[in-house]
């Protein structure tokens, strides 16, 4: 029996079919450009590696350290000292345990400056205790579950609650109290022409969370989109910023059982993977990039747009290699950055002096790395 086919027009650049009575949605793609003016090129330094590294996969600067995630290294934790690069300790091994990680997604500072990380997997939040650390070596102070939803990724608010992104019936946001349990959910999904269930919205706009150092504003900023929300405390819109490169998300949708799964094909292009900011600026991690034309580099980046916090774009600079993740080190005026290739290695970049809103925008396409890069 042959499925039928309906192809539907939809406003706002989406596009929907029915496949044997599913309705798919897509949306029309936008390729990776050039920008109007030149990126500022930024020259990396090995600021840290060594075999103990598996795949970090993010970073923060805290108390005269360096802290990074390690998703499959032998501990799931490094501390390094932010002054000479040198480990401090590895600790938290894999496991579902106290003090053990599954997947450690996000590590993120309260307002108090308390360093907390999240397993996705166990949906755990473990405070990390870096004092008690650098005095006895016990480093797991405290951790509670998060209840509610499943959440992806969080920041912690003004009032020492969290913002939350993940699985939310009914909005895009989850707001979380201290102990980690679901108290509100929050803020509107970016328009979507069609009935686009909230469900495929919440996967669509997969989100990376930066905050400003009061608490108060956060940059939201979609993995699947060329898209950087401005939001408050309470997920309430406070604009997007001014992207070179806007698109919104290209997926179908599968089903595993009962639940819908928006599927990101190969010729979709990937956002923003990752988001940094500081008390002036936020500083987007953009792939532009499609497995089609970069296969197994389209999750990693070397341009960073940055914007100032009305959401004006202010530059471009791009590394001289592929990242993965970001976070600045105000202190010392640089940007660290972590890198898989050719080993695991947290990298340094000096930042330029920035100030003053620039117009840049995309005009043309970004060529394929030529084999020798």
């Amino acid at each position: 029996m042959k499925s039928t086919i309906r192809k539907l027009a939809l406003a706002g650049g989406l596009a929907g079919a029915f496949v044997g009575g599913s309705l798919l949605w897509t949306a029309i793609e936008q390729r990776p450009l050039r920008y109007t003016i030149d990126p500022i090129p930024l020259e990396g330094e090995v600021f840290h590696t060594g075999d103990h590294l598996g795949l970090p996969v993010d970073l923060e600067v805290a108390d005269g350290n360096v802290l990074a995630i390690d998703r499959y290294g032998a501990k799931s934790l490094h501390v390094i000292d932010a002054a000479r690069g040198s480990l401090v300790a590895s600790v938290g091994s894999p496991g579902e345990g106290p003090s053990e990680f599954m997947a450690p997604t996000t590590i993120t500072r309260d307002r108090s400056g308390r360093v907390w990380v999240l397993d996705m997997t166990t949906q755990r939040m473990t405070r990390i205790d870096l004092e008690r650390l650098e005095e006895t070596g016990a480093w797991a102070d405290s951790s509670f579950q998060l209840h509610g939803a499943l959440v992806t990724d969080l920041s912690w608010t003004s009032d020492r609650g969290l913002i939350a992104g993940g699985v939310f019936p009914e909005a895009r946001f989850g707001l979380l109290d201290g102990s980690g349990t679901l108290t509100e959910q929050a803020g509107r999904f970016p328009a979507m022409e069609g009935d686009v269930p909230a469900v495929l919205r919440q996967q669509a706009f997969e989100s990376r969370f930066a905050a400003h150092p009061h608490g108060r504003r956060f940059a939201v900023a979609a993995r699947y989109a060329g898209r950087i929300d401005l939001v408050d405390d309470r997920g309430v819109s406070l604009g997007e910023v001014t992207a070179p490169l806007p698109f919104e998300p290209r997926f179908e949708v599968m089903r595993k059982g009962d639940f819908p799964v928006a599927a990101f094909p190969p010729s979709s292009t990937t956002g923003y993977i990752d988001v940094a900011s500081t008390r002036d600026f936020v500083l987007g991690l953009f792939s532009g990039r499609t497995e089609a034309d970069f296969p197994g580099r389209d999750n990693y980046a070397s341009d960073i747009h940055v914007f100032d916090w009305t959401g004006a774009l202010i530059t471009v600079l791009r590394a001289d290699r592929d990242l993965f993740a970001i976070t600045v080190d105000e202190d010392r005026g640089r940007l660290l950055a972590i890198a898989h290739d050719p080993v695991p290695a947290i990298l340094s970049f000096m930042l330029p002096a920035l100030s003053g809103p620039a117009v840049v925008v995309a005009v043309d396409r970004v060529p394929r790395p030529s084999a020798d890069e």
